[in-house]
Parts: C-alpha cells; sequence; structure tokens
C-alpha cells in the first residue's frame, strides 16, 4: 500500500477501527482512538485510545483530563518500539499542536483525521502545524 494511493475502503476500515477504539477511553469530554499502520504494506501496528499511562489512575476535570496520553502518542510509541518508522495513523480527532510537533518529529508520513479538535480554552487542532510538514494529512468525511 503506497500511502499517497490509499483505498477509500481501507481508509474507512482503520477509521472504524479508531471509532471502536476510542469507545475504550475512560475520558468522559473527549474519547479518542488512533490507529497506527505501516503504509507500504497496510498491517495494523497498534490501535489504542486516550488515557492515563500504565499505573496511573485517570480522574476527569472541568478543565479536562489529569495525566491522559493521547491516542495517536500511544500508537506511534508501541509502532516505534517495535522497529517501524513507515507509519500513518489513523485517528478519530485532529492531532493537539503538541502531539503534531512530536508526530513531525518522529518522522510519520501520513495522518488521516474524521473530527477537528477544540481545547476547553480554545485552541485548535494541530492541522495548520501540520500542513507545513512533509506529513499528508487526510481530513476523512464519513459518508
Amino acid at each position: 500500500m503506497i500511502y499517497d494511493k490509499i483505498d477509500p475502503d481501507f481508509m474507512s476500515e482503520m477509521m472504524k477501527i479508531a471509532k471502536d477504539e476510542s469507545k475504550n477511553s475512560p475520558c468522559k469530554r473527549l474519547k479518542v482512538g488512533a490507529v497506527a499502520v505501516e503504509l507500504t504494506t497496510g498491517m495494523l501496528l497498534s490501535c489504542d485510545h486516550n488515557r492515563p499511562p500504565k499505573g496511573f489512575i485517570h480522574e476527569c476535570l472541568e478543565t479536562g483530563c489529569v495525566d491522559i496520553n493521547h491516542a495517536e502518542l500511544n500508537v506511534l510509541v508501541k509502532a516505534i518500539k517495535q522497529g517501524y518508522m513507515n507509519i500513518g495513523i489513523y485517528i478519530t480527532h485532529e492531532p493537539c499542536t503538541y502531539c503534531s510537533k512530536i508526530m513531525i518529529e518522529s518522522g510519520i508520513k501520513l495522518i488521516v483525521f474524521e473530527q477537528f479538535y477544540q481545547s476547553k480554552s480554545g485552541f485548535g487542532g494541530g492541522h495548520k502545524l501540520l500542513e507545513k510538514s512533509d506529513i499528508k494529512i487526510i481530513h476523512y468525511i464519513n459518508k
């Protein structure tokens, strides 16, 4: 699978997995799921959701969650720990600016997201930052 010629059925399948994974999130405000794939083969490398780090207890506050790991970073870390570098990420929500910076540094090639992100404090997601990078960004629209 070459990432600039993504099969729409494959994209839909990966987004469905990400959405299903988001249901596992303990967060009350925003449930996010993500999937990492190897772009040459299309092999699913990892899927995860926004959650606290292993061994931490989740706590939701009015202002957001305490000690939460974002879904996209969870799948990215898992894929890199397995030794993969030709990575694409399918995520239910646009990555935040902080996660976008990390994904740019990681060298991933593709991000597909469905919903735009806005924090409670009014900050948007990182798509404008990602557009300045070499990462291919696709706003997935479910039909």
